[in-house]
């Protein structure tokens, strides 16, 4: 037995043992540890026995009975056998009971009587221990009549100290300290233990509180002026910086509360405290993402707004004060949907938001306290707290005033279009049109807007392959269509149309106009009637009939003359004239003869006609061949003359040199074949100058102005020639501004080629000086 309690070490033989047990026993002065045989006489009587119930050893130790210990109640009732029964027979007995002393002072105490038995396990004795619970059970009693603890939970003083330990040794993340008046700490729970880093036995009875204080505190003496408040105001509560054992600070939230005896009277403290440097932090944190966030709102050039469930305005940012002009403090708590011209499409709006969880691009319009207009689209939605549940709406207003005006300019311009103008979606829906696009078709802009754009055409098949066209190829030009009305009246289009897209490049549409050609087709109608009834006429003629250009090709012939040829039309067409005659160069010169007598028709003659130009007019005398004389004369002659050779009647002395103005001709284009043969004028037919020239009568016949690049034909019976050259100005509606004239008289033994050349400005003064620059073309 003696080897299972003792170690060895310790107790070596029966001696040692029985002294080991007698100091325990003699140690255990807070317990009474009482032993006594099987009728109740005592046998061992430890210190705190003696302590407790005054009886010194010698006078009870194998003298006395246990009896003596027990109230004469008790003992009258029978209850220290009862005790001792109950012992026997469960293995122990345990209650609180009322003990009395050696004074006859009677007091509470929790006694425990276990029997003692022999190595062979027969009882031989008890052990009885008891301990003084009178000021527990005083504590139970104020406790309960406090209301402090369930009954049920508290039935003594011992469970209701049990029961306030275990919460204060519970209470971790609060820090309970009791102190007396003088702040000697006399309580330190476990979330003092972690909060501050101290352990129990350090500052129990032995610290002041003013060590948990930082040093600035305590010497501003902040903590006595804490402690005064709490016992003047019944509670100081604050937030302080603390100071851990190992000199870290924290910032803890403090309550401090007086603690009174039964009398009322403040016998310390009770501080209770807890860290808050997260919250405080994570508090910091908020503000800084609230200020952070409320910086964007207000960033924002849209409004932007908080509304309630009930419709009512719970925040603003800057730019809804300004677009309203009413102030944050008058706008929150007001009804959102006052401030718009359409206050019941603007409720209707936030109760949709509420409904489906949000809208977009709502159109609504904001009124300003001066009556200025804003046209906004408001995108809102829900918002909701960290469980779910809805708080309200967040919109967000975006100016679109300049855009509106620009779709009202620009939609100005659509209707003023006179041609039917419509877009349409990918689908071939009809998305807009014009109003010139309802009065063609008949159909409100309301009806037309979401119907199939074939919909409304006499070939809708060919409608849709139009605009199917467009979305392939990106356009289509002059796609001929009819537009069917209401009233079965058709309209004859030509429909130009292009895809239009957004600011990403991504085709939205087709955008198609439509020219309105009906007028244009009936016109045509018409002149292909009249033609073919002109055709008829031509056909139906006996005599061959020809058109010529003015190159002498072939345009167009009728039946009678292919008949004559016995070449088809189709051969003919493009042909020269005269190829198909006996005499070619005959045929030329007639048709050639018909164009300029055509010219002569237009170009008025005559020194009648008033004067409008100035032209100049030259003569030269060659004297020998490299040196010439020169004499010029100048008359106002009328701007439109005749083709022919204009010969000067007057040759008189010569005026101040004087650069000609120009007046290039261009006569090619009136007379073209005359670059292919001579001009019979030119060979045949050359004319003489008048008599009264003042060159020579007698002069052999010069050439007039050559239609042809040939040169005239040269004199024979004199060697020399004299040459006069005159400036003719041609019809303004010919476009040649002017051409020479000249013509030779034969002056010198020699015989010499003369040429005339058209003037220009650009490198002499006159016609005469020109050295053999040929005329081109009449």
């Amino acid at each position: 037995m003696g080897t299972k309690l003792f170690d060895k070490t310790i107790v070596s033989d029966a001696v040692e043992a029985v002294d080991f047990i007698g100091n325990i026993l003699e140690s255990s002065t807070e317990y009474s540890i009482i032993g006594k045989d099987l009728n109740g006489k005592i046998l061992l009587w430890n210190e705190g026995a003696r302590r407790l119930y005054g009886y010194e050893p010698e006078e009870v130790v194998g003298k006395a009975n246990s009896q003596i210990l027990h109230t004469a109640e008790d003992v009258a009732a029978g209850k220290p056998q009862q005790m001792l029964e109950a012992a026997l027979h469960a293995g122990k007995w345990e209650g609180t009971i009322a003990r009395r002393r050696k004074n006859g002072q009677q007091f509470m105490a929790r006694v425990v009587v276990t029997p003692r038995r022999d190595g062979k396990g027969r009882p031989i004795g008890y052990l009885l221990i008891s301990k003084d619970v009178t000021n527990e059970v005083a504590f139970s009693e104020e406790l309960r009549r406090a209301k402090l603890f369930d009954s049920a939970i508290v039935g003594n003083a011992q469970e209701a100290v049990d029961f306030i330990t275990n919460i204060l040794e519970s209470s971790t993340e609060y820090s309970v300290i009791g102190k007396d008046l003088d702040g000697k700490i006399l309580l330190w729970n476990e979330g003092a233990r972690r909060l501050y880093g101290y352990e129990p036995e350090e500052v129990v009875g032995k610290a002041n509180s003013s060590m948990l204080h930082v040093p600035e505190d305590v010497q501003a003496g902040l903590h006595q002026e804490i402690m005064a408040a709490a016992l003047r105001d019944g509670k100081w509560e604050g937030t302080l910086v603390r100071a851990r054992k190992n000199g870290q600070r924290f910032t803890a939230r403090v309550v401090i509360t007086p603690r009174r005896d039964s009398s009322g009277k403040a016998i310390g403290y009770l501080l209770i405290s807890k860290d808050i440097s997260a919250e405080i932090r994570l508090t910091e944190e908020l503000k800084a993402t609230q200020f952070y966030a409320r910086s964007l709102i207000e960033a924002s050039l849209d409004p932007l707004v908080t509304i309630s469930p009930e419709g009512k305005i719970t925040d603003v940012n800057e730019a809804s004060v300004q677009v309203t002009g009413v102030a944050r403090e008058k706008l929150v708590g007001t009804d959102f949907s006052d401030y718009f011209t359409e206050p019941d499409k603007a409720r209707e709006g936030y109760q949709q938001v509420f409904s489906q969880g949000f809208v977009r691009d709502y159109p609504l319009a904001i009124r300003h306290t001066s009556g200025r207009i804003t046209d906004v689209l408001y995108n809102a939605s829900v918002y909701k707290d960290d469980k779910g549940n809805v708080l309200g709406v967040f919109a967000a207003a975006r100016d679109v005033t300049a855009q509106k005006q620009a779709s009202r300019y620009a939609r100005s311009l659509i209707e003023a279009s006179l041609d039917p103008l419509v877009t349409i979606s990918p689908e071939g829906k009809i998305t807009d049109v014009n109003e010139t696009s309802v009065e063609a078709t008949g159909v409100p802009r309301e009806k037309l807007v979401g119907t199939d754009f074939s919909d409304y055409f006499t070939e809708p098949d060919k409608a849709r392959e139009g605009y199917q066209q467009v979305f392939s190829q990106g356009f289509v030009r002059d796609y001929p269509l009819a537009i069917r009305h209401t009233s079965g009246r058709i309209t004859d289009v030509l429909y130009n149309a292009s895809v239009y897209k957004d600011d990403k490049g991504n085709v939205l549409g087709v955008f198609a106009a439509a020219r309105d050609v009906t007028e244009r087709k009936q016109a045509e109608a018409k002149q292909r009637a009249s033609s073919a009834y002109a055709r008829s006429l031509i056909e139906a003629s006996v005599d061959p009939l020809v058109t010529i250009s003015p190159d002498g090709k072939i345009t167009d012939v009728n039946r009678a003359t292919e008949l004559a040829t016995g070449i088809p039309r189709q051969r003919l067409t493009g042909t020269d004239f005269s190829d198909y005659f006996t005499e070619p160069e005959k045929a030329r010169e007639g048709y050639q003869q018909v164009f300029f007598a055509r010219l002569r028709e237009r170009l008025p003659a005559g020194p009648s006609a008033t004067p409008r130009a100035e032209s100049r007019t030259c003569s030269t005398t060659p004297v020998c061949i490299r040196t010439t004389r020169t004499t010029c004369s100048a008359s106002l002659r009328q701007p439109e003359m005749s083709l022919s050779a204009k010969w000067q009647r007057n040759c008189s002395a010569p005026p101040p040199p004087t650069r000609v103005p120009s007046l290039k001709p261009r006569l090619t284009r009136w007379l073209p074949s005359a670059r292919r043969a001579r001009s019979p004028m030119s060979t045949k037919r050359r004319s003489r100058p008048p008599a009264s020239c003042a060159s020579s009568s007698s002069a052999r016949t010069s050439p007039i102005i050559s239609p042809s690049r040939t040169r005239p034909e040269p004199a024979t019976r004199k060697p020399s020639l004299k040459a006069s050259c005159a400036i003719t100005p041609w019809p303004s509606a010919m476009r040649p501004a002017g051409s020479w004239t000249c013509s030779t008289t034969p002056a010198c033994t020699k015989t010499i080629r003369a040429r005339c050349s058209v003037f220009s400005p650009r490198r002499a003064t006159s016609p005469c000086r020109n050295r053999r620059r040929s005329m081109r073309a009449v």
